[in-house]
């Protein structure tokens, strides 16, 4: 089975490798999508350029893909290369589903199958909130979701 994920990847954390571990446990293959440095600049925070973001993703990837072929693409629009290429799989997080409607619709339009979803929950912090790579650029919880300050 052929599956893609996707993300901004501006911080790898531990919701990142939630994904990414959901994807590369169903899949015999991984397309590995990475916003754009242009979609990322939209995003309400300062997220580290491309190169970096796709050089940290690739260090995690390294530690789950256990030896399955995945390819990273860029991304620069709401469907990316999901919208056409031949796959079976999309896994996304709660807070994404409504991307992968979109995928959906975009791969219709193209005469290609609906993408089966899978959809991984938000992983959250020792405050109870979701990590998410904002709060980890502003010094309020490391990596893991562990709260740095009292004001997450």
């Amino acid at each position: 089975m052929r599956v893609a994920v996707g993300g901004t990847f501006s911080v790898v954390h531990r919701g990142h490798l939630a994904l990414l571990e959901m994807a590369f446990c169903i899949a015999d293959e991984v397309l590995v999508g990475i916003t754009s440095d242009r979609m990322a600049s939209g995003k309400g925070y300062s997220a580290p350029p491309l190169i970096e973001r796709r050089a940290a993703l690739e260090e995690a990837i390294a530690a789950i893909a256990s030896g399955k072929p995945y390819h990273i693409r860029e991304i620069d629009d709401e469907v990316g290369p999901a919208g056409a290429e031949r796959l079976d799989a999309i896994v996304v997080s709660e807070e994404s589903e409504a991307g992968a409607r979109l995928v959906n619709d975009a791969r219709e339009g193209n005469g290609l199958n609906a993408l089966m979803v899978v959809i991984v929950p938000m992983v959250k912090g020792s405050d109870g909130k979701v990590i998410s790579s904002r709060h980890i650029i502003d010094g309020k919880m490391d990596r893991e979701g562990k709260l740095l300050s009292k004001s997450a």
